[in-house]
């Protein structure tokens, strides 16, 4: 039997969070959220997460410091960035960054729950 699924989720806006909440609902994981990007990196400590899905601005606080930790040993895990509508520079930052997606926040209900399978397909 494999280990479920862990995804940490960090958002602070109420209506993102209820949008990644019915767009995961279908996945067979376990879910942490926190409100900033400074409780994650404490968590790091203990836990270990399959995936990170991120509210773009929480990510990318004190320049980028949580997505450049995720993205180097020991850590190594994967980022689904939720950006502003049209937010193409915040996109572009966070793939340097080593972002593997990014989503435009009107489009989370529609194609959140496909990339999160696929990023858990290749990535665990």
């Amino acid at each position: 039997m494999t280990p479920p699924v862990f995804i940490f989720i960090l958002a602070s806006d109420p209506k993102l969070i209820e949008s990644i909440n019915l767009a995961l609902a279908p996945i067979e994981a376990r879910f942490l959220f926190f409100l900033s990007a400074a409780a994650v990196l404490d968590c790091l400590e203990t836990l270990h997460p399959d995936l990170l899905i991120a509210e773009g601005e929480l990510a990318q606080e004190k320049n980028g410091h949580l997505l450049s930790v995720l993205n180097n040993a020991p850590h190594n895990v994967p980022v689904i960035l939720i950006t502003k509508d049209g937010a193409v520079d915040e996109a572009v930052v966070a793939m340097h960054l080593g972002v593997l997606d990014c989503i435009e926040r009107r489009y989370v209900a529609l194609q959140l729950g496909s990339r999160v399978r696929v990023a858990l397909r290749e990535h665990t």
